[in-house]
């Protein structure tokens, strides 16, 4: 939910924002379209984040914010 909002607030804010729907179109986008910056879950579907990164970490010179889901938070009873 909160890679969403932060898709919608760049669109407003006039971003350009391209998505890709898993870790395989991602890396063809960053490759394709050499973004700026690139905000991304670490779960993907296809390959994972992690494989993201190491696929684009060489050479791009792009900016890239992993956004991970946050652990469950306990509460005593």
């Amino acid at each position: 939910q909160g890679l969403v909002n932060q898709v919608a607030e760049l669109r407003n804010k006039g971003y350009e924002v391209i998505e890709a729907e898993n870790g395989i179109d991602g890396v063809t986008a960053a490759t394709t379209f050499h973004p700026d910056l690139i905000l991304m879950d670490i779960q993907l579907p296809g390959i994972d984040g992690y494989e993201v990164l190491r696929r684009l970490r060489v050479g791009l010179g792009i900016v890239i914010a992993v956004l991970m889901p946050a652990p469950p938070v306990l509460r005593a009873a």
